[in-house]
C-alpha cells in the first residue's frame, strides 16, 4: 500500500522527474501493489484562496492512468489533513473526480478495492463482500 502518492514532490529536475513516473509505474505492474489518493489537498496548506473542485486534477489523472481504477482506494488522512482542508472540502474534490468516472469505478474505489488489498472478511452476514473482477 502506498499512502499519500496525490502529494509527493515530483522531481523539477526533468531526468529526475521522467525516473519518478517510471518508476511508479514499474511499481504498478505488480498487482499486490494499491495506492490511496489521500492527502490530495495538502498543496493548499498556505494559500487562502477556496480550493476548486478539480484540485489536483492533473496529478490525480496520471496516478489513476497508471495504477488503474483497480488499483487506487480512498482515504482521508483524516484528522492530519485539518490543517489543509477541512474534511468536507477534502471529500468533495474526491468525490467529484471519482464519481466523474462512473458508478462501476466509484465503487472500486470507495471500497471494493479495499476489499482486494486488505483481504477483508465478512464479519456480518449482511456485509457486502463483492469480488473484484
Amino acid at each position: 500500500m502506498i499512502d499519500h502518492l496525490p502529494s509527493a514532490r515530483v522531481p523539477l529536475e526533468a531526468a529526475a522527474r521522467d525516473e519518478y513516473w517510471s518508476l511508479l509505474r514499474h511499481l504498478a505492474q505488480n498487482k499486490n501493489i494499491f495506492v490511496k489518493l489521500s492527502e490530495v489537498a495538502l498543496a493548499r496548506s498556505e494559500q487562502t484562496a477556496p480550493i476548486p473542485p478539480n484540485f489536483n486534477q492533473d496529478r490525480l489523472d496520471s496516478l489513476w492512468d497508471i495504477f488503474g481504477e483497480d488499483h487506487v482506494l480512498y482515504a482521508s488522512d483524516w484528522p492530519n489533513s485539518d490543517h489543509h482542508a477541512t474534511y468536507q472540502v477534502t471529500i468533495s474534490i474526491v468525490r467529484n473526480y471519482v464519481e466523474a468516472k462512473g458508478r462501476v469505478a466509484s465503487e472500486k474505489f470507495f471500497w471494493k478495492n479495499s476489499v482486494a488489498a486488505y483481504r477483508w472478511r465478512r464479519r456480518q452476514a449482511d456485509q457486502p463482500m463483492e469480488n473484484q473482477s
